[in-house]
């Protein structure tokens, strides 16, 4: 287990010369070993991306962020895939305010086991009484899609399992790459606008809570970024 401290808490201060104090947010990133969680992480907390990073079992960095002019002090825990460690992740699933679920776009199958991710966390938190409700209104999640850099006759996730995975949960959906770093800054922004807004309750501002899905279909350039490098297998270990 890790900790990084980005930076130091504390206030920041606004653009007239006050001081704004800054709010608490924890959001936890979800996902079977080897999407790619660890390296998400570390584009976001500081653009890097380390080709010879080691598997995790659980890592937590802060950092701080202001968004639509909100100042946050955000707890960024990066949870084990391997499913040995699923009592210490259920925790998490209880305690996270958003959650960043990420598949692997060249892995079907972690696109499936996000499922049963949301059904833990809708119980941990108690959503399941009523099964006929969806959970969307209720959680705070944006669903990734990762390794969008690699070529794709590599993927086995297709643009029509996307569309129907997204249908089912509506939660916001981006294609990114921990690498290049496509998507990696808007996915976690939008993911601290939906936080703020179900769980803070905080007042949407225009344009910035509207269906979100950012894909392959609209973004066609994404895969002519070369073959698979060796970077890229390291560093999807999570």
């Amino acid at each position: 287990m890790g900790e990084h401290k980005n930076s130091a808490n504390g206030a920041i201060g606004g653009a007239s010369g006050g001081v704004k104090k800054q709010q608490e947010m924890k959001l936890v990133l979800i996902g079977r070993e080897g999407v790619g969680k660890s390296c998400l992480m570390m584009q976001y907390i500081s653009h890097s991306f380390d080709e010879n990073h080691e598997p995790t079992l659980e890592d937590t960095s802060f950092t701080q962020r202001v968004v639509d002019g909100k100042p946050w002090a955000l707890q960024i825990i990066d949870t084990a895939g391997q499913e040995e460690f699923q009592y210490l992740v259920e925790q998490y699933y209880q305690s996270g305010h958003g959650f960043l679920a990420v598949f692997d776009l060249c892995n079907k199958e972690s696109l499936h086991e996000l499922q049963t991710m949301f059904t833990r966390v809708a119980r941990s938190k108690d959503l399941l009484d009523n099964s006929a409700e969806p959970i969307h209104p209720h959680i705070a999640c944006v669903i990734v899609g990762n390794k969008v850099d690699l070529p794709a006759d590599q993927f086995e996730v297709t643009q029509n399992d996307i569309d129907r995975f997204t249908r089912q949960f509506e939660f916001p959906f981006f294609e990114t790459s921990a690498k290049t770093p496509l998507n990696v800054e808007e996915a976690f922004e939008r993911l601290i606008r939906e936080t703020s807004m179900k769980i803070f309750h905080s007042q949407p501002t225009p344009d910035s809570s509207g269906p979100q899905k950012k894909s392959r279909k609209e973004k066609g350039h994404h895969h002519h970024n070369g073959g698979r490098s060796g970077a890229s297998n390291k560093c999807a270990i999570s």
